[in-house]
């Protein structure tokens, strides 16, 4: 609703892989808007290229961050166990897939990204950083899946801590429309004290949040 909500005129489209997820985000959306053909949630798996047939010059996601490892019965070769690879995982059914990778993480976002990205489109793609480290396999993901990355913006939560996630935008390797930049930028949300800065600020008004 976000994206929506900055590009009035666009066609907007979310995918939501668990089904209760999808109906809410649909509830939701008709309440905020009403029933508006403008902008839908449909529930399906970005890994199947079926679930939407079409392409598109904005992509955005938020994939999970923490993989997931299993063990199998040797008998079965049934899934006995899953593991966290980092962090306890949730005990609410519905919460867990958001930040542990029950169905891929970065890598398979950039190549569904790929699958549907218009000649000139752009991927934005949220990456948690920090101790799991998952900045290497943003770059792995966007090789592989033959994208480029154009801008880094690294988010601080207080001037003083480390950068708890990165924001990049990427595009198809064959696209000249846009200049990649060289430094890696940054948005720091809270001063020392805990006071929001101004670009922060700034941001949440340009997304219609008054700070």
């Amino acid at each position: 609703m976000m994206v929506s909500w900055q590009f009035e005129n666009a066609t907007s489209i979310g995918i939501e892989a668990q089904k209760l997820s999808a109906q809410m985000a649909g509830r939701s959306i008709r309440y905020n808007i009403g029933n508006s053909t403008r902008i839908s949630v449909l529930h399906g798996d970005i890994r199947d290229n079926s679930t939407v047939n079409d392409y598109f010059d904005l992509i955005t996601g938020t994939p999970p961050y923490f993989k997931v490892k299993y063990e199998k019965n040797g008998e079965t070769g049934r899934i006995k166990l899953a593991k966290p690879g980092y962090g306890a995982l949730p005990s609410c059914e519905q919460s867990a897939p958001a930040r542990y990778e029950f169905r891929g993480g970065i890598e398979e976002y950039c190549l569904a990204a790929k699958s549907h990205l218009k000649k000139d489109g752009i991927f934005v793609v949220c990456e948690g950083l920090g101790p799991h480290m998952n900045e290497k396999r943003v770059l792995q993901g966007a090789m592989k899946a033959d994208l480029k990355i154009l801008q880094v913006i690294n988010v601080q939560g207080r001037e003083d801590k480390p950068p708890l996630f990165g924001v990049y935008a990427m595009t198809h390797t064959e696209n000249d429309s846009f200049k990649p930049r060289e430094e890696i930028e940054k948005l720091i949300v809270r001063h020392k004290g805990g006071k929001r800065t101004s670009e922060y600020e700034k941001l949440m008004l340009q997304m219609g949040i008054p700070p």
